[in-house]
């Protein structure tokens, strides 16, 4: 089984605030669930939002600084 997890356990994981997980939420960037009247999260969406955040910035590394190419 999913290990679950509640929003103050995301906040504390990620380092954000309530606000902030309810943000990505709405932007569709986190993927939670109600069970009860709770939110509750997948531990592997949050270890693929963070796989996400990795790659975006490797991809923004390979850039150029105030550039949207890639570094020659």
């Amino acid at each position: 089984m999913a290990e679950l997890l509640g929003i103050r356990q995301v906040t504390k994981q990620l380092g954000i605030s309530e606000r902030t997980v309810y943000r990505l939420i709405e932007n569709d960037e986190l993927h939670p669930f109600m069970m009860g009247n709770a939110w509750k999260f997948e531990q592997s969406d949050l270890d693929a939002y963070i796989e996400r955040l990795r790659q975006d910035t490797k991809v923004r590394r390979g850039r150029k600084r105030g550039s949207t190419q890639p570094a020659a």
